[in-house]
């Protein structure tokens, strides 16, 4: 018989998030450093809707505040990480029929992301982020 994992505390994960995510819009932390600190920890299996919704915010608010989306800024995250951030984009493209969303991304930003993550990590990152279960 194995230990059970430790349960994660979503809260402090997303709390950090935020901070990384105004460090980023700041100036202070690189975008490429930003995401792959923000997409290591995902609150997937989360019950609280208030905490992925701050999360969500945090991650889009960074994808946003982006003008121009280089290739760099995707290829340096794993593959599993590319797959969590097209599932963002997806997320902030429903953003504005989601009642509980907190934040509503420009749809063009959100466009862009989606072109850059698919010419990095291909249908593969497509088919990843549409069929996973569980939602973020």
């Amino acid at each position: 018989m194995g230990e059970e994992a430790p349960a994660v505390d979503y809260t402090t994960a997303v709390e950090k998030h935020v901070e990384i995510a105004d460090q980023v819009i700041k100036g202070g932390i690189n975008i490429e450093e930003g995401l792959k600190e923000m997409l290591d920890v995902i609150p997937l299996g989360c019950k609280d809707t208030p905490i992925l919704e701050k999360n969500a915010e945090a991650i889009l608010s960074v994808l946003a505040s982006v003008k121009e989306v280089k290739e760099s800024y995707v290829s340096t995250l794993s593959i599993e990480q590319q797959s969590w951030l097209m599932m963002y984009v997806y997320k902030g493209l429903g953003a504005s029929e989601n009642k509980e969303a907190t934040f509503v991304p420009p749809a063009q930003i959100m466009f862009k992301w989606f072109n850059t993550i698919y010419k990095v990590g291909g249908d593969g990152c497509v088919m990843r982020a549409v069929s996973r279960r569980k939602a973020l």
